[in-house]
């Protein structure tokens, strides 16, 4: 049985993390966790834990085959609104998606870090690798 304090949370601890002077808001990993495309129906948690010290940074739930049916039906509803957009709204929204990275890497090398345990270095190669493709998407009119 795991003890009460193998059950906090990275957000229920403090700012400092191993160390780490986080950027990352309370109520993060649940925001997020909400995110999740879901069809519906029971399913078992997934804990993840930090590689770092095995502190449970949050649950997420566990994915079926039906989640990503539900994925694809939405992305092709979604796709018709999407390429009647003009070349300009769509580069705007990938414009925006490169500025919120660039405005809120701090916050993403941390989540990076706890969730993988890579060195922010590493991490930051992450980053790199969502805001080059956007940039690029948003002066390709391909």
């Amino acid at each position: 049985m795991p003890q009460s304090s193998e059950l906090q949370t990275a957000e229920s601890s403090s700012s400092n993390f191993r160390g780490l002077d986080l950027h990352i808001e309370p109520g993060v990993f649940d925001k997020l966790a909400s995110q999740i495309t879901l069809s519906g129906g029971p399913r078992k948690p997934i804990t993840a834990p930090s590689p770092y010290t095995g502190q449970v940074l949050g649950r997420i739930p566990a994915g079926l085959e039906a989640d990503v049916e539900l994925a694809v039906h939405r992305a092709r509803a979604a796709q018709p609104a999407w390429a009647a957009r003009s070349f300009v709204e769509r580069a705007k929204i990938f414009l925006r998606f490169y500025d919120l990275l660039v405005e809120r890497h701090a916050e993403g090398l941390d989540l990076i870090q706890l969730e993988t345990g890579k060195a922010r270095s590493h991490a930051f190669e992450e980053i790199l690798d969502c805001c080059g493709p956007a940039a690029g998407r948003a002066h390709c009119r391909c």
